[in-house]
């Protein structure tokens, strides 16, 4: 999922004004405070001191967030060591864990593995399977991996593959399970590149933006949309063979101007462009939504939109009022209860039990959001943890980190 300047999937902002007063860090160095340990996360229960997320990211079978107390906490499955600590159990139930990954300025969670923004470079730990870590030499693992970028602007991952924004001029450079048509050195699609490969035919200006779906990617200079990848779900938006993958960017027409944000999912993506900023979305959605070419979302409801998180088949939208509000999939819980037999909705719903959002992180089966209190509230799919509220379950609804109750 994605980060970057304005988003928690997926997506990373930067750190809003919020209402708790600052507190100390907990100390580790065996001083007063040593033996309290580190200060429960906002929204927990029972806490009258808490430590407030500035910023995170939701990924496949785990979260993560960096907290005001100059910690970096992670929960959900550590199979692979995505939690970022090898002392912990491989069981999929922990409650946000203090790991021991640096405080990035940035994050993007595929499904087992994470990539870190830090001072421009980038950081990956977890699993390396696919060659997810960015290096040859990596093994996988709890121990970020420098992938060897600089002057990184922006960071995005989905399920087993990442890319990044950098350099000036800027170009784009990808690593990871490798998407259809994306044309690595000696790899064919479907096959693993260990190391950042950069992505030509994207020499069209200072690029401003980035988004990968789960076999697509696509970037912008806010004056256009260029696609690559799978696009047999109109996922290159155009307008050419449903069918066809491009290893060659391809130039979206039918833009609206200017172009403010990119965010994908699985096989659709979405743009807020124009200067009322409507939302702008191709590929597969749902039975309801599909198409080949950027058409106007026709449930928008009307401006205010802050931002767009996507899931596998699912959208989200937070307005600038603090309220959510879903549509696409529901399988694991993602939208509001309706009925045993509505599995999807074709009309955006406000998410109950969430308020004063000024952050969204988009999973692939579940979402997280941050408060302006500092609290982070996830709901969808629960089966490795990845909701952060110490136990395991199909799914749950919005409820905060910690809690044992949705308040």
């Amino acid at each position: 999922m994605k980060s970057s300047a304005h988003s928690l999937l997926g997506v990373v902002v930067a750190a809003s004004s919020l209402a708790c007063s600052e507190l100390p860090p907990p100390r580790r160095d065996g001083g007063p405070a040593a033996d309290a340990g580190p200060l429960p996360v906002c929204g927990s229960d029972g806490a009258p001191e808490c430590a407030r997320a500035v910023r995170g990211a939701a990924g496949g079978t785990f979260s993560c967030a960096v907290f005001d107390d100059d910690t970096t906490r992670c929960w959900g499955a550590n199979d692979q060591g995505q939690l970022g600590r090898r002392d912990l159990p491989r069981t999929p139930n922990e409650p946000p864990v203090v790991s021991d990954l640096p405080r990035f300025d940035a994050m993007a969670l595929g499904w087992s593995h994470g990539c870190g923004l830090r001072e421009g470079r980038v950081l990956c730990w977890g699993d390396h399977r696919l060659g997810q870590l960015g290096s040859e030499a990596a093994s996988g693992g709890p121990e970020p991996i420098d992938v060897g970028l600089t002057d990184v602007q922006k960071l995005v991952a989905h399920e087993a593959a990442n890319c990044a924004l950098h350099g000036t001029p800027t170009q784009v450079s990808c690593w990871g399970f490798a998407l259809d048509g994306q044309p690595y050195e000696n790899v064919t699609s479907g096959r693993a590149q260990p190391v950042p490969f950069p992505v030509p035919g994207l020499a069209v200006g200072d690029l401003t933006d980035l988004a990968m779906g789960r076999s697509h990617a696509c970037a912008t200079n806010g004056s256009g949309v260029w696609c690559w990848g799978n696009g047999d779900e109109g996922q290159i938006g155009d307008d050419a063979d449903r069918r066809r993958s491009s290893a060659t960017p391809a130039d979206l027409r039918y833009v609206d101007l200017p172009v403010h944000e990119l965010s994908a999912g699985g096989d659709h993506t979405c743009m807020r462009a124009g200067p009322d900023a409507h939302a702008y979305c191709w590929g597969y959605l749902d039975r309801w939504f599909y198409r080949s070419t950027p058409g106007h979302l026709y449930w928008w409801r009307g401006g205010g939109a802050a931002e767009v998180a996507m899931g596998d088949r699912l959208l989200c939208v937070r307005y600038a009022s603090g309220w959510v509000a879903c549509s696409g999939d529901n399988r694991y819980g993602q939208l509001p209860a309706l009925g045993p037999d509505d599995e999807r909705l074709s009309s955006l719903a406000v998410v109950d039990g969430l308020h004063d959002v000024v952050e969204l992180a988009g999973g692939v089966f579940h979402l997280c959001a941050r408060h302006e209190t500092g609290a982070v509230s996830c709901w969808g799919r629960n089966r490795e943890g990845q909701l952060g509220h110490g136990h395991t379950s199909w799914s749950e609804p919005p409820m905060p980190l910690g809690a044992t109750t949705n308040e």
